[in-house]
């Protein structure tokens, strides 16, 4: 089974690590690459697009960019604490703005 993990930054690529480590067929060279070459998740001066939507009063892709990743992580048999803790955070955060509601 190949796992693909996009757009998390610094969180997909622990989460990549956890997988990887517990044998899931995750490589870290799978991670996607900046232009420069480095691996994506480096400090840079873009919002993330959740940020920019809470800001914004946007509603938030709580399912779909920390859920479901979770749920991914919980099926595989990998502890994802730190993921875990942000999407627990995140969602609170954006359902006391109305920003999202969980299913």
């Amino acid at each position: 089974m190949r796992i693909c993990i996009f757009g998390a930054g610094a969180v997909g690529g622990h989460i990549a690590a956890k997988l990887a480590a517990a044998g899931h067929g995750v490589s870290l060279e799978d991670l996607p690459k900046r232009p420069g070459g480095r691996q994506t998740g480096g400090a840079n001066r873009h919002k993330p697009s959740m940020l920019q939507d809470y800001e914004l009063g946007r509603p938030m892709e709580i399912e779909a960019m920390l859920a479901m990743p979770c749920a991914f992580a919980r099926a595989a048999g990998v502890e994802a604490p730190a993921l875990e803790q942000l999407a627990a955070v995140a969602a609170r955060l954006a359902a006391r703005k109305g920003l999202y509601s969980p299913s």
